[in-house]
């Protein structure tokens, strides 16, 4: 959730989603890009628990946090 909405205030202050994958198949829509980020974290967390691979599960969660902070910190920035 947190990606998402940072990727949606990033979008809508006129920033541009840096992923080329995201970019080649939503083009800059901010609709489809915060349904397959939801939508992909979901998934992934429910096969990781499906599987019973909470470790594998707690370090994708301690590095979106990671990537979620460093957006953060780079909103802050480009808002001066």
């Amino acid at each position: 959730m947190a990606d998402a909405m940072l990727v949606m205030a990033a979008l809508q202050s006129g920033n541009r989603d840096l992923s080329p994958f995201l970019q080649g198949i939503f083009g800059s829509g901010l609709s489809g890009t915060i349904l397959f980020k939801m939508g992909g974290s979901a998934f992934f967390a429910w096969v990781m628990y499906l599987y019973k691979q909470q470790r594998v599960l707690k370090i994708a969660v301690a590095a979106m946090t990671a990537i979620c902070l460093l957006n953060l910190v780079g909103l802050q920035f480009s808002s001066f």
